[in-house]
């Protein structure tokens, strides 16, 4: 049955991406990246660099397809069965899981256990953070966390229990929260359940929740990653958005792997790993620093440093002891949003 839903997934995603994709040259290899949801335009990017560089360095043609849902689905496809060669997401822990879900299967694990040692920065190439879009001319005086708890204000987000986006806000809010109250966790709880009782929506992913405050005019701001606020307001709505960063926010680190079984398997183990070095070159790193991400690299950083100005960030180790236990307390069943959900009435 494994093998058959295996075959079954394979085919699966195989129709999905046939339909975007031409027929490839001979001797050309092709890789599938699983990621996030609002990685498109960054990795296209990427694609659209690494492609040549690999084509000039090793003589073999490439050709990258991209996969973008919620984080979360995402990793569980891959383990399911969706054959990736590389994998990148927004938690941790969506990564870890090709690990530990997969590590007694009779054909080995589809990563290795210490996956996150294999790439500086423990595999961490860039980051971002929180913040807000709101629309033009800023009619409801958003500036920070403090704001968004006004009656008058209307919340977008993607789900705050189901989304790596989401999971980023709900623990920024939280961690603002005890911040402004001296660390006490009663006062963090109080500031999150206003929020959520501001967020009229809470969409499936990131492009979803863009989608619905961009293109169907709801709510009054919209939480997401830097990398998206920005590109909402560069690229949609004809100046109709701003950007606002606010004072306060959590250092949202990226995570990338080679599935290696995957790629041994298809022959693309090499091809795979290389492009995860280019992404750490300092071509790459301008590549992620233009799409509104902070890159690791510190020269590019600064480069980019009025694009991307300095702020004060927090770590979730620091803050919540870390993604594990920061899941069994807030996202898992029963956990502070659910418990916040049902006192607000709230279908989970």
């Amino acid at each position: 049955m494994k093998k058959l839903k295996y075959i079954v997934l394979t085919v699966l995603a195989a129709a999905l991406f046939i339909g975007c994709s031409s027929k490839s040259d001979e001797g050309e290899k092709e890789l599938l990246h699983v990621s996030y949801d609002i990685a498109r335009e960054i990795f296209k990017n990427e694609n659209a660099s690494y492609e040549p560089w690999y084509k000039e360095n090793t003589g073999t043609a490439v050709k990258i397809e991209q996969s973008h849902a919620g984080s979360s689905r995402q990793a569980r496809s891959v383990v399911d069965g969706v054959p990736a060669d590389l994998v990148s997401m927004n938690q941790f822990l969506d990564i870890d899981m090709l690990y530990q879900e997969t590590k007694d299967d009779p054909d080995g694990s589809l990563i290795p256990e210490n996956w996150y040692t294999l790439y500086p920065n423990n595999s961490n190439p860039y980051s971002s953070t929180m913040a807000f879009v709101v629309r033009k001319g800023n009619p409801k005086n958003i500036h920070d966390w403090s704001d968004l708890v006004r009656e008058d204000v209307e919340i977008v987000a993607p789900n705050y229990k189901s989304t790596g986006n989401g999971r980023f806000s709900y623990l920024s809010a939280w961690a603002w929260g005890l911040k402004e109250s001296d660390g006490d966790q009663q006062a963090a709880r109080e500031y999150v359940k206003q929020v959520l009782g501001q967020t009229i929506l809470q969409a499936a992913g990131g492009r979803a929740a863009t989608n619905a405050f961009v293109s169907d005019g709801l709510g009054d701001v919209l939480l997401t990653f830097e990398s998206e606020v920005n590109l909402i307001a560069r690229d949609l709505g004809d100046g109709e958005f701003e950007v606002v960063v606010p004072s306060y926010g959590i250092d949202a680190k990226m995570y990338v792997v080679v599935v290696e079984r995957n790629a041994r398997e298809k022959g693309n183990l090499e091809a795979a790993k290389a492009y995860w070095d280019f992404l750490y070159t300092e071509e790459g790193q301008r590549i992620v620093a233009q799409s509104y991400y902070r890159p690791y690299n510190q020269k590019v950083a600064e480069e980019f440093a009025d694009q991307l100005p300095t702020l004060d960030l927090f770590d979730v180790d620091e803050v919540f002891g870390g993604w594990t236990s920061a899941k069994e307390v807030h996202f898992s069943q029963g956990g502070s949003y659910d418990q916040i959900q049902e006192e607000l009435g709230n279908n989970r």
